[in-house]
This record gives structure tokens, sequence and C-alpha cells, in this order.
């Protein structure tokens, strides 16, 4: 049996003192094939399905596609620069159960480059997310989730993976007992997928409080389980797609308190372990008393540092995740490959847990991209749905770029301010319409979209590029490189460099010495 994370820890193990990294072709969130799937929702639990969700297309060019799901194919055309939505057929919600689900994964293809973003709504409770093309994905992933409170029954942390070809083999291995019988710890047997078939697992509900009218529902966190594709034959294990969050969730100042305060959907794709960063500057929500942020290891090893101080590693929750709240600009690094996510707090919650009158916002989860892990130019959407009120566009771009960068055309070279602890870099939090933006730079920059209503949010990554760490994989047999291969699979490996190195070693984080390779 092969197993997906075997050469992460060869790519993620290497140590060299270079900050730059080569640059991978096709790596972007723009491509014309994409998977998604329709998920869940505490609202999907009446009896007539109570959301919506619709997919944002766009371009910065003239195109068109279609989008299949089940035997429903709806053909869309995308005019450069503006907004495509696509509703997707309710029959296309995966339930409310964990286990298999066939017939209802969504495929989207364009006959050109274009980027999409998928967005469930349902009055004041709604989550979205960016969506990355196929050939973006990778063999192996971790949960992420938060700490399962909310206000309605029926809300559970969740995953579930699309397959995006047939004969695809799973494995499990939870980080809690799940609804539907996976114990944690205790990887699954192989779970068996054809193109378009869904896995779905919930975490379980552990308690009901009510109140008068108000309730309160806690259940077990997710974060932390891990998904892999293997293969038990001689066929290649194939590339998936991960999802995960919340049917509804409230975040912030609520552990302990009893009853949970105003709650939203969580509804974010997870990106591929090999393609998680090393360095991240987090900027805080506008016009918001604080966010919450969780640091994630790829391994457990990792020195992780927060704003130059080292992170204990006894301060890690089961060795994998650090939380802490903050209203500032954050400087966080590790030796070894992180994920970043931000978490806009519950409306009216501040950092000290006294209430805030006139805060509008609800609760989202945003994946952040690392510093290694830039565009120069973005073509996104600023949802107008549901309810939102105010918009923005959070940016962190090298320090001697930020005079270059623009929206729709027009410089907010005004608007940039020093990273503290990071001099090199600047950020920024932009106001923004409602609609299409292009947003550019002479640099590399990372963005995030969001906006908040009334008990009401969304955001996600305005783009990414998902690329390994520099490192090009090629299997023996084959010459073209390879971004993700098995466990056991024989590899030559090579490293490209943007200046000359004296040394270069290998750990292979196995426990063997590490070799060192002289430059003669």
């Amino acid at each position: 049996m092969k197993h997906s994370l075997g050469i992460l820890v060869v790519i993620m193990g290497l140590i060299f003192g270079l900050s730059s990294f080569a640059n991978a072709q096709g790596t972007s969130n723009k491509g014309t094939d994409f998977w998604v799937a329709y998920g869940n929702h505490v609202a999907g639990y009446s009896v007539n399905i109570g959301q919506d969700m619709v997919v944002y297309i766009t371009s910065d060019v003239n195109t068109s596609g279609q989008l299949d799901v089940g035997t429903t194919s709806i053909p869309f055309t995308v005019t450069a620069n503006a907004i495509t939505t696509v509703t997707v057929p309710q029959s296309a919600y995966i339930g409310n159960n964990e286990g298999k689900v066939t017939g209802k994964g969504i495929h989207i293809t364009s006959v050109l480059p274009i980027v999409v973003y998928a967005h469930i709504y349902d009055q004041s409770v709604s989550g979205a997310t960016l969506v990355l093309p196929t050939n973006t994905l990778g063999k192996d992933y971790y949960s992420l989730n938060y700490e399962q409170i909310s206000n309605s029954p029926n809300s559970h942390s969740f995953f579930f993976v699309v397959a995006t070809e047939d004969n695809t083999e799973i494995i499990i291995t939870p980080s809690v007992d799940t609804q539907g019988g996976l114990l944690a710890g205790v990887s699954s047997p192989p779970i068996k997928l054809n193109k378009g078939e869904i896995y779905q697992v919930f975490g379980k509900q552990t308690s009901l409080i009510t109140s008068g009218n108000a309730v309160t529902t806690k259940g077990t966190d997710l974060t932390g389980t891990r998904i892999q594709s293997v293969s038990s034959t001689s066929a290649p294990c194939k590339k998936i797609a991960v999802f995960s969050g919340s049917g509804k969730i409230g975040i912030g100042c609520l552990s302990g308190t009893g009853m949970a305060g105003s709650s939203d959907n969580l509804f974010q794709q997870v990106y591929p372990t090999a393609s998680w960063g090393k360095t991240f500057v987090s900027v805080p929500s506008k016009d918001r008393n604080y966010d919450v942020y969780r640091i994630f290891k790829s391994d457990p090893n990792a020195v992780v540092k927060l704003n130059g101080g080292i992170i204990p590693a006894s301060s890690f929750v089961n060795n994998f995740y650090y939380e802490f709240p903050s209203q500032a600009v954050n400087y966080i690094e590790s030796d070894k490959a992180i994920q970043v996510a931000l978490y806009a707090v519950t409306q009216g919650k501040s950092i000290n847990c006294t209430p805030i009158t006139g805060d509008v916002g609800d609760p989202e989860m945003i994946f952040l991209n690392s510093l290694e892990q830039t565009l120069s130019q973005i073509t996104m959407y600023s949802t107008q749905f549901h309810m939102i009120l105010k918009h923005y566009i959070n940016i962190v771009i090298p320090q001697t770029a930020a005079s270059s960068f623009t929206i729709d055309g027009v410089s907010y070279a005004s608007y940039f301010q020093t990273v503290a602890g990071k001099p090199d870099y600047a950020f920024a939090q932009i106001p923004v319409t409602a609609g299409t933006h292009n947003l550019k730079a002479n640099a590399g920059f990372n963005a995030i979209a969001y906006g908040f209503g009334n008990a009401e949010s969304y955001g996600y990554a305005a783009g990414a590029n998902v690329k390994g760490l520099g490192v090009e994989i090629r299997r023996i047999s084959t010459s073209p490189p390879i971004n993700t291969i098995c466990v056991n699979e024989q590899l030559n490996l090579s490293v490209k460099f943007n200046s000359t190195v004296s040394k270069l070693t290998w750990d292979l984080g196995d426990g063997s010495p590490p070799q060192d390779f002289l430059n003669p």
C-alpha cells in the first residue's frame, strides 16, 4: 500500500539557508478544471432546503464553460473582468450523514482559464471559499476546523473529500471519534471512490443546552484529522479535493460561558499539506475588535516563532495547533512548513469578552497564504450576498513594491504601513465595493477578501499560488516533474537555486542521519 506523505517529509525536512523558491508553473488559483461540492449547512436539515449555493466565476479574458453535477449540465459564459454567477441545483446538497455520497461532485470546466469562488448562504448564515484548480490539488491533507459551539441544533464540525478520478482510495485518521463511527487515532480501511463521488465526515454533538428560546450545542472539533489518497494496487494514487468547516459555529469568548452568541457557516477548501509555507504575515480584520488565529504544524518537531518569540511546544494542542487572539499585525515563521488560519469572531465580542455595541460581523475562517506563495496579479470577487454592508481586501507585499500596487488601475500606495518585526514587508486594509476587482503589482503579494454585515460575514483568499517548496520531483520511470507522489515510490529529487550555495543537507525526517552534499 502506498501513502501520499512520504515525500512531503523529505520536502519539509530540507535544510538550506535560502529564502527564495523556484517558481512553479500552473500553480495559481486560475485554471480550466475545478471540483467542489454543495457542503454542509445548518439550514440543510429542514424538509425544504433553506439555503442556496452559487459559484462566482470571473476571468481576465472572455471565455465559456459548463458546470456539471449528476445529470445536470449548466453552460456559462464569462465576460473579461466581470462576474458570472451560476446557481447550483439544491439537489446537489450532499446531505447530513457521514459516509459516501454519489453523483453530487460539482465539476466546473472552461475553455480558457477562470477563477472560481463558491458561496453557501441563507439569510445571515453563510460561508464562502476560493476553489482550487484540479492541477493544484494534492494527496495529503489535514482537516482544519474550530471548537464546535453553536446557537443552533444540528451544527457539526465537518469535512468532505471529492474524488477527481475513478479508482480513488482514501484513508482517514480522525483526531476525534466521528459521528459515523470512525475512531480517534485509528486509520480507516481504504475507502474507494470514483470520479465525482464524495466522502463526508462529521464530528459528534456532545451536548445541547436550552435556556428559554436560546439553544447552545457543543461538539467535537475535527481539526487534525488526516486525509490521505493511497493506492492498494500498482496504479498511482489520485489527487483529491478536501473542504472543511462547520454547519454553524460561534467563535470567541464562548467557552465556559454556557451559551453561544451569533453563529455562522464555515466552508473553506483546504490547501494540500505540500503547499504549506514557512513565513506568514497576518493582518487583522478591518473594523472588528479582534480575530482569533491558529497555527498548524506539518511536523511535530517544527520550531515556530510568533513575532520573534519561540512558541513552546507544550503550547500546541495535540502537538498540532497553537491558538491566540490578536488585534495587531503578526509575523509568524517556522523552520518547517506550517499553515495559518484567521477566524473572524461572533458579533459584539471584544478581546476581553466585554460586549461591543454597534459591532457588525460574524464568524468566518480564512486560510492565509505564506510569503512563499504569492501572485503579482489577481482577479477576484467581493460578493454582494447576503446582507453585507462592508467589503475589504487585506494585502501583504514587499515594501519595495507597495507603491506599485493597484486595484482596478488605481494606486493605493497611501494605505500601506510597515510590518513590525518584518520591515521589508508592508500591509494594507483597503475598503472596496461589491463586485469584481483586478489586483496588480510589480512583485508577488498575498490578499484576502472579506466583508461584514449584521450577524453576517464572508471571507476567502482572494487568490492563491499552490506550489511546493522548490524541489523538483521526478519518478524514476518518467522525466517530467510531478507535484505529489505516494510513499515507497522510487524518485529522483533535485533543487534549483537562484544563487550559489556551498552545501545542501537532505534530512528525511525518519531518524536517519542527514546527508550533506558539497558544491565541488
